[in-house]
């Protein structure tokens, strides 16, 4: 079965009308006829290799920008607004749908922000009906911040420029290799920021791994933990010492993070996404997933990592010019909550309610230490790589799940383990129970409204 083509003729269509272009001028630029433009336009044709780096070269246009990354998550919000019995009788279909967030995606994602701020301002009422907090902790109360860092990720596909081109350089002056990482990054800290580190039992810190003591200025971690982890909690002080400014530069520029517990959470987020790409250099680290075909196993055990470490390092290697696929990350602690999600693979994630629980990642709990592998299909037919891990160890508590879009598994190792090229072993799942149109499906916990 062939590969996810990218069809993205609305996106088309809209940045020829902006540009004050006609169907002819623009087909000239492209080396195709108007009558193929047109069918480009209407998605009855995808966009080739050739015509993706014909829109770069001629209008200057990022070919990252047509994945389905923002797509997909827009229809997933749509489909939870209109999962809302509020709007029972609003006549817009699934396709209905789509066809918004492709064509209009600007007014989609207005109303989705509309039907989040009546949501919230109804539970913030029912809240305070209830005398369950005060008025000046309701932005606190529910989901708002984290949302606001989720989108923060999501719109910069988990990869920034600035933090990474920074690890680089950093690694490079302070001589990081594998054999001296931990050594050198605790001399790194002492010298520039006068901060000693010193291990202690790891019952003395439980549940951490380590602790950072700002007033006695040195950082505690627990005995007995990897060499690899060590390296990395030193890691996130010296990029939360020396990297702060640089951070702060990076979220400042997102104005969509206007909540202050926003800001905080996505600092730390920053923080430990600038360790990973010190203790693991972009360059080299994209080499490793290339010479292993992307198989995280393989790269843990090489790096002598958890497979959370590397499936969540992998998720970053969105860099234009050495981009892999675009793996989308989500951890789930063991009563299923979803305590982490990273959506730059294209897969829609509901932002309220609980996942499917047909999806393999529930099967993997059952089997720790285990690596499940499968392809996905979703209502609208797409399908997707899963690879799910559960882990108890070090460094791997829950149960991590990376995927990426049908079109990027022949790149991976995974391509001969999943039956790819045929779609009848694809395990069908779909968003959140409630939302779902599969009302046959055996693993349904909720009716469909």
């Amino acid at each position: 079965m062939a590969d996810n083509k990218i069809f993205a003729g609305p996106r088309i269509k809209r940045f020829r009308r902006d540009s004050g272009l006609t169907q002819a001028v623009m087909a000239s630029d492209l080396g195709i006829s108007p009558s193929y433009l047109n069918l480009i336009e209407h998605n009855q044709r995808p966009l080739s290799a050739v015509i993706l780096l014909k829109l770069a070269t001629q209008y200057g246009l990022d070919i990252a920008s047509f994945d389905t990354v923002e797509e997909e998550q827009l229809v997933t919000d749509l489909e939870d607004v209109f999962g809302d019995p509020l709007l029972d009788n609003s006549g817009l279909g699934a396709a209905d749908r789509r066809q918004l967030a492709a064509e209009q995606p600007e007014w989609a994602a207005a109303f989705v922000r509309l039907h989040r701020a009546y949501r919230s301002g109804h539970e913030n009422l029912n809240a305070l009906a209830t005398d369950k907090t005060t008025a000046a902790g309701m932005a606190q109360l529910f989901d708002e911040p984290l949302e606001q860092v989720r989108d923060f990720f999501a719109a910069n596909h988990n990869y920034f420029h600035a933090l990474d081109s920074w690890a680089e350089t950093e690694a490079r002056a302070l001589d990081l290799k594998p054999g001296n990482r931990r050594t050198n990054l605790v001399q790194a800290v002492g010298k520039a920021h006068g901060y000693r580190v010193v291990e202690r039992p790891a019952r003395t810190l439980r549940p951490r791994s380590s602790l950072w003591d700002p007033h006695n200025k040195r950082l505690v971690v627990a005995l007995g933990i990897r060499s690899a982890s060590k390296a990395y909690r030193v890691a996130q002080l010296y990029c939360r010492l020396s990297a702060r400014e640089l951070i702060d530069q990076v979220i400042d520029q997102d104005p969509g993070l206007a909540l202050p517990r926003a800001r905080e959470i996505a600092r730390d987020g920053l923080v430990n996404y600038t360790a990973a790409a010190l203790i693991f250099p972009y360059a080299e680290f994209f080499a490793l997933c290339q010479s292993a075909q992307w198989d995280i196993d393989d790269i843990a055990d090489e790096l002598g990592i958890s497979f959370e470490q590397a499936a969540h390092r992998i998720s970053t290697m969105r860099r234009p010019g050495a981009s892999g696929p675009a793996f989308f990350f989500l951890k789930v602690d063991p009563a299923g909550n979803v305590v982490k999600r990273l959506t730059s693979g294209g897969f829609g994630f509901p932002r309220h309610g609980s996942l499917c629980p047909a999806w393999s990642l529930f099967r993997a709990q059952r089997h720790s230490g285990e690596t499940l592998a499968n392809m996905i299909k979703t209502p609208s037919g797409q399908r997707y790589l899963s690879i799910a891990h559960h882990g108890s160890g070090e460094g791997s508590h829950g149960t991590v799940v990376v995927g990426c879009e049908a079109r990027f598994v022949k790149q991976t190792a995974y391509a001969a383990k999943v039956g790819f090229d045929s779609d009848t072993l694809d395990e069908p799942i779909g968003p959140t129970c409630r939302l779902c149109s599969r009302e046959a499906c055996p693993s349904r916990a909720l009716p469909m409204y």
